[in-house]
């Protein structure tokens, strides 16, 4: 579910470069995962389907926007000065 919801926030990011932590975190996690899904197809399928489900049936319960503090808008915003003149890092959620 963690990729599903990763993939998802990246696709929300306004700033391309934020979407980069999907990469990051599967440079350090999918290795493990893509080998135990790739010997049990069977409890994968059975996961996805799940996994699918739920996120149909559950209001998200974190915030999506957690993606755009790597993009480097984020970063250029966090040192300039100006309060309140910033540019939304992420697509409406009605999007």
């Amino acid at each position: 579910m963690g990729q599903l919801r990763a993939r998802y926030d990246a696709n929300l990011c306004i700033d391309n470069s934020a979407k980069q932590a999907v990469a990051v975190l599967n440079q350090e996690y999918s290795s493990d995962i893509n080998k135990y899904a790739l010997e049990n197809l069977d409890i994968l399928k059975s996961i996805v389907t799940k996994v699918f489900d739920f996120v149909r049936i559950n209001d998200e319960k974190y915030d999506h926007r957690w993606i755009n503090l790597h993009g480097m808008a984020a970063m250029r915003s966090s040192l300039d000065d100006k309060e309140g003149d910033t540019e939304p890092l992420s697509l409406p959620k009605n999007k």
